[in-house]
């Protein structure tokens, strides 16, 4: 048997080694997919994080301090709004951008 030859000895003719080789490239493929999906979820949370405490110090504090919050938090201000009860947010965390909105309760 040569040195190359890389079927395993039996009657499978190497089957069990391309069921071996295939399992492990699907469990790589779908880590990958997995790091990819985890990285986008926790930039989505830390944007909405930052977007909604912004909002509530635009509200509270004025723009302003909603800016600085939005900041502390990682996130970047795209615009902010502030109305008589309301105010809104937009704020930019890597890829991902979040609107925010708060105002107070009747």
């Amino acid at each position: 048997m040569p040195a190359t030859d890389l079927r395993l000895r039996g009657s499978d003719g190497g089957a069990g080694l391309l069921a071996v080789v295939c399992l492990i490239a699907v469990a790589v493929l779908g880590s990958f997919g997995l790091v990819v999906v985890t990285a986008g979820s926790a930039d989505a949370t830390r944007a909405r994080v930052a977007a909604d405490l912004a909002a509530l110090a635009t509200l509270n504090w004025g723009p302003s301090v909603g800016a600085e919050v939005a900041l502390a938090n990682g996130g970047e201000v795209l615009t902010i709004e502030r109305f008589v009860l309301s105010a809104t947010v937009e704020v930019r965390f890597g890829g991902v951008e979040v609107v925010a909105r708060s105002s107070y309760a009747d």
